[in-house]
Parts: structure tokens; sequence; C-alpha cells
């Protein structure tokens, strides 16, 4: 059984992080997200949305159920138990498992409009699509670089290199672009170890709801 507890923040000089205590049968741990201290508003503790998508297909592969003392979003557990869950334990050879966490409705947000900045095709397509739409409430405010379980052992010894050019190119391409970047950092990838292959979309969806304060639109750019 996983237990997920409410979400808090600890500052640490210009960052700002959410944290997320975790129990795993008997196991505890400690997963955290990370942004600089300007978007600490925007970190949510009001939910447990983050955490339940970010370590759902763990749970669902292993077989544990899910509990919590917080909140989940009312539309994510409707849609999660009546479409997502039953898909996948039909075709995806996974477990079957119960949720037990009260439901809110959605929390307010910003207006932002994001995307994800990797500089790799699918995010410069959707980039240069959805920056100047004519209807601004669709159009990009803010790009973000996610440090969620991408920059893996595929990079052998070289992966804080790798990250660290990721980020300088994500830099000079959000200055040429002229929209802020959100650079941020998480352990989750260490804590709950899975294939970024096949489960990227739980992780980076994960990133986008830790700060769901701030987004209205969030565009995910993937083949």
């Amino acid at each position: 059984m996983i237990f997920l507890h409410k979400p808090y923040i600890k500052d640490n000089k210009n960052k700002s992080r959410l944290i997320f205590d975790v129990d795993i049968d008997e196991e505890k741990k400690k997963i955290w997200f990370e942004v600089d201290k300007e978007y600490k508003k925007y970190l949510c503790t009001e939910r447990i949305d983050a955490i339940f998508i970010g370590i759902l297909n763990y749970a669902l592969r292993e077989g544990h159920d899910i509990k919590s003392d917080s909140y989940i979003t009312n539309d994510i557990l409707f849609k999660v138990n009546e479409f997502l869950i039953p898909s996948l334990v039909k075709y995806g050879n996974l477990h079957k498992i119960k949720i037990d966490i009260k439901t809110k409705e959605a929390l307010e947000n910003a207006g932002g409009v994001g995307t994800g900045l990797s500089c790799g095709v699918d995010s410069m397509h959707v980039i240069f699509t959805k920056i100047n739409l004519k209807d601004k409430d669709f159009a990009l405010t803010h790009v973000c670089n996610n440090n969620v379980g991408a920059f893996n052992e595929c990079y052998k010894d070289d992966i804080k290199e790798v990250r660290k050019k990721a980020s300088w190119r994500a830099k000079s391409m959000a200055k040429d672009i002229g929209l802020p970047l959100i650079l941020t950092d998480s352990n989750i990838s260490e804590e709950i170890y899975q294939n970024h292959l096949l489960t990227h979309t739980y992780s980076s969806t994960f990133a986008i709801y830790c700060l769901q304060k701030l987004w209205k639109v969030y565009y995910y750019g993937s083949s």
C-alpha cells in the first residue's frame, strides 16, 4: 500500500521545494520538486494531484493501493478510475488497484500557458505554433525545462554535463523567443525508479501539476 502525505514547502536560499512524504509499505520516501523562489506561490500544497500522477504507473505495476490524508482534484480521480485504470488493466497487463482519497474541485490558476523547452523537434514545434496565437488565452506565456527523469543512466558518466548543456540551450532559446524559462529539479526518478521512455507522460505531468496554480493551459509536445 502507498500512503501519500499532505505536501509542504521548504525554502533554501533562492530555491523552494515542494516536498511529498510517501510511505510504500514500510519504506518511507521523501520526494521533492524544486523551483526558483519567485515561483513558490504556484507550488501546490492543497492537492496531492502531482505525486499521485507521478507514482500511479508504479502503483499499477506493483499492485499497490493508494491512500492519502490530503485531497485530490475530483476530475483527475474520476478519469483515472473510470477510464485510465480499466484500459491499462485490460490492455497493459497491470494491476487493478483501490484508491482511497477525498476529493475537492480544481484550484484556481494564474492563467499561465506553458510548454516544455528541451530544444528538440517536438518542443520547438509547439513553441513556434503557439507563441503568437491571436487568441491570447492560448498563447504561450512561459517555457519549462524539467529534470524529472530524462537525464538518466543512458548518458552513463556524462549526466551532469548533459543536463548542464541542456539548461544552457534552454536559457539561450528562451532569451531568443522572449519568454520566461522555469528551470525545475526533482528527485522523483531516483526515489521511484521507472523506465523514463515508457513513463515520461506520468513524470512530466507530475512536474506540470506541481505548479498547477500557475497553468491554465500546458502543451505537452511529444510525437
